[in-house]
């Protein structure tokens, strides 16, 4: 799968170009044993996450996606309602995630395993990201300079008609497995292009050209 491949080489090169990102993760006896202790819903994937990047891979200026903000949403839900601002909840049938690349506190849904804020009683229903992968594939590819992923990255502004016909022309190479705030990955003659509501970027050489 094109996705999974792609995540592999973000992460290969992520760990040769920023090794301190990776710091150590909890184990999964570890996460278990407070999952179960507290009554949490946790998915595979969302423990496997929590396995791999649960050190605090992706920081922001409001928190990051460690295991220790994770528990200390559970533990002190005074304390993380003022830092997610509005006094919110995770509604029913989603679990906390994680503060997202941008900052947005989110949940997983527990059943579907989208992703989105919380924010109103169906915040359940909002896809920001359409699975954890997604959230990986965002923060990378908004990374790319920090990283060092690609040999050349070109962006450009196009009207909303003009990225719908690139969107028609590119469907049979649409990356269908990543997803995230109205945004499009595509595989082009070895270029990676995203396509977002008025964006065209293209991204080439550096670990594209290891698939």
């Amino acid at each position: 799968m094109l996705s999974k491949k792609l995540l592999e080489l973000f992460e290969q090169r992520a760990r040769q170009t920023r090794p301190e990102k990776f710091k150590p993760s909890p184990s999964k006896e570890e996460i278990l044993e407070f999952t179960q202790a507290h009554g949490i819903d946790l998915r595979d994937d969302h423990l496997q996450f929590l396995m791999k990047y649960g050190g605090g891979f992706i920081e922001t200026y409001y928190g990051t996606n460690s295991f220790e903000d994770f528990k200390d949403y559970y533990l002190d839900p005074d304390e993380a309602s003022v830092r997610l601002n509005n006094e919110q909840i995770t509604p029913p049938g989603s679990t906390y995630f994680s503060f997202d690349p941008y900052g947005e506190a989110t949940a997983i849904n527990n059943k579907k395993g989208h992703l989105g804020d919380f924010y109103g009683a169906d915040g359940i229903d909002n896809i920001h990201y359409c699975n954890i992968d997604s959230l990986l594939f965002c923060y990378y590819s908004d990374n790319y300079e920090f990283f060092k992923f690609f040999k050349s990255v070109d962006s450009k502004l196009l009207s909303k008609e003009i990225i719908e016909n690139y969107k028609t022309k590119y469907r049979s190479y649409k990356i269908e497995e990543i997803y995230y705030f109205n945004s499009n990955f595509y595989y082009v003659n070895g270029n990676l292009i995203l396509l977002s509501s008025n964006e065209y970027t293209t991204y080439s050489g550096g670990i594209l050209d290891l698939i």
